[in-house]
């Protein structure tokens, strides 16, 4: 199965969880046109104008021509907007992403939107919190919806990678460190769910775990058209690799 085929199961087929292998080709096969901006909102370790991202605007407008495409931001110098992946309160940065999304004319009627990594997560946050403008299909690449038990390797050359995964695995419920450190707050270990439950400071809201059930998120998430978790056959950086996949809401898996 194609990128591309992906892409066309969130716009056209059931809501479903796909496994793919990491290496994948396109296809040249006709696509139907939709006229949907589209919004992106990259992972761990990269920034909204990288290369990488570019790139999958750039397809997106080779099979849609003229499709507005924007790549959320946590601040328009790359440098911090990288920093910013492994720095900050995530209620604070999904709501900097709402207003941002707020002030995009282009979007008012509606938009699909991609996630690769985390920001998969961030964007169901989005649409769960705000969805103003509103998400029509959701499609999310590798994204630690269930969260992580335990944390990847970072790069040898990879300061901030190496600071913030110190600071983690010294002390994760420390006040400052669940509060501050991207990671950890949607570290959950499923052997020590009491502590996830009374100190997470943000997944166990966002999957609706707490003894308070938030209606408006289920609501929110109920009115997409189309929500599409991509697991990765040879995923190594999220553990469990099954949190690319697990929530409570998945209605049929597909292994492709």
């Amino acid at each position: 199965m194609t990128l591309l085929s992906v892409v066309l199961l969130a716009l056209a087929g059931p809501s479903l969880s796909l496994s793919l292998p990491s290496q994948i080709h396109f296809s040249n096969d006709p696509i139907p046109e939709t006229t949907l901006p589209v919004v992106l909102w990259h992972g761990l370790g990269d920034t909204y104008n990288s290369n990488g991202m570019k790139s999958v605007a750039s397809l997106i407008n080779e099979t849609y021509p003229g499709t507005f495409v924007h790549s959320i931001y946590l601040d328009e110098d790359p440098s911090k907007d990288r920093n910013d992946g492994f720095i900050g309160h995530l209620a604070d940065q999904i709501e900097f992403a709402c207003a941002q999304l707020r002030d995009i004319p282009e979007l008012y009627s509606g938009f699909d939107a991609m996630g690769f990594s985390q920001g998969g997560q961030f964007l169901r946050g989005y649409v769960e919190r705000c969805n103003f403008p509103p998400v029509r299909n959701l499609i999310t690449w590798g994204s630690q919806h269930n969260g992580i038990a335990d944390l990847p390797e970072c790069d040898s050359s990879d300061f901030w990678c190496k600071a913030a995964f110190a600071l983690l695995k010294r002390n994760m419920w420390s006040a400052y460190v669940r509060n501050n450190l991207i990671q950890a707050q949607y570290f959950r270990d499923p052997e020590d769910l009491e502590t996830y439950l009374e100190l997470s400071a943000w997944l166990a809201d966002i999957n609706n775990e707490k003894d308070e059930k938030n209606t408006t998120y289920a609501d929110n998430l109920a009115s997409l058209e189309k929500f599409v978790m991509i697991k990765f056959t040879e995923e190594k950086t999220v553990v469990p690799p099954d949190s690319s996949v697990s929530l409570p809401y998945l209605i049929i898996a597909v292994d492709v």
